[in-house]
Parts: structure tokens; C-alpha cells; sequence
């Protein structure tokens, strides 16, 4: 919805890359920047070089394929982010980021947090795990799978839902 309203178009020339190619501890660190400097879960600003073209991008609500797909829907969110949840009222803590499968895949588990710029207050609290499988060109990330601990609809009644702050349910 949000990429309708907005528009925009990917980028027609090939993208240029600082590397040629990428170890897995070389995404380890790029996504651990991501998390803590960038806290791309809510700025979107991740960095692209650890992506493959062809990364398929997957969360509990949607599932895509494209780098440049992800660049514009991110591009596209981010003034209704800026608007309604302020860098001061957000955060991201980064619980565990590893090397699983013998390096093939990095596992991230994280919680965002944010309160909505909104008459009602309401506050956005998100605990999830997310898998990057490497394997793209030259080492880089062709699968990223993100898991919620909560299912899309209790999210959603989160931002429905006045938060109060003590403990209790709006």
C-alpha cells in the first residue's frame, strides 16, 4: 500500500560494489552495524553490500524477492516512520547475532520497541529472530526470513491499543 501511494521505481544501471566478495564474517559485522548504529528495524538504513540482487525478503506479513524491492519499500516507510515514531521514542536491542550451519547462515534475535507519535500513545514492543542465508554472489545474503515471537494480528493491536505504562493492557 504504502509503495503504491509513495511510488518510485528501482534503479535502472547495475549496482556498484565495494567488494567483490564477502566472508561470512564480513556480513557478521556488516548486520551487527545494522542493528546497533543503524537500527535498521526501524530506520531502514541497512547496508546493501551485504545483499545479494536476488535476496528473497521475507517477514510474518509479506515475502518478496530483490535488493532494489527492499531499497523502495524501505525509502517508501521511512517518512511514516519518521513522523510517527521518532528516533527518541524507538530503539533496537540486538540480543544475539551468530554464525549457524557451519557459516552458511547468520542468526539474529532482536527486539524493537517504540512509542507511536499518536492521540491514544500506543507502543509497538516486538521481539523477533531473523535468518540471513549467505550464498548469494560473491558470499552474500540471498535469503533473509524474519520471525515475530507474536503473530501479525497481536502486533497490529498494538498499535490499536493505548499503552498505559504500568504494566496493564489499554
Amino acid at each position: 500500500l504504502v509503495n503504491t501511494i509513495s511510488g518510485g521505481e528501482p534503479p535502472s544501471a547495475p549496482r556498484r560494489r565495494e567488494q567483490e566478495s564477502l566472508d561470512a564474517g564480513d556480513v557478521l559485522a556488516g548486520l551487527r552495524t545494522d542493528f546497533e548504529e543503524n537500527e535498521y528495524l526501524w530506520s531502514g538504513r541497512i547496508t546493501a553490500e551485504l545483499y545479494d540482487e536476488d535476496c528473497t525478503f521475507t517477514d510474518p506479513t509479506l515475502s518478496f524477492a530483490g535488493l532494489s524491492t527492499f531499497e523502495r519499500n524501505l525509502a517508501n516507510l521511512d517518512p511514516w516512520i519518521e513522523r510517527f515514531v521518532p528516533p527518541t521514542a524507538r530503539s533496537v536491542e540486538l540480543k544475539s547475532l551468530r554464525l549457524v550451519d557451519d557459516g552458511a547462515a547468520v542468526e539474529a534475535e532482536w527486539r524493537m520497541l517504540g512509542d507511536l507519535a499518536l492521540p491514544w500513545r500506543p507502543r509497538l514492543d516486538l521481539g523477533g529472530r531473523t535468518r540471513y542465508t549467505l550464498g548469494g554472489e560473491g558470499g552474500r545474503i540471498s535469503s533473509y526470513d524474519e520471525a515475530w515471537a507474536i503473530t501479525p494480528s497481536e502486533a497490529l493491536w498494538m498499535l490499536v491499543r493505548p499503552y498505559r505504562g504500568d504494566g496493564g493492557e489499554g
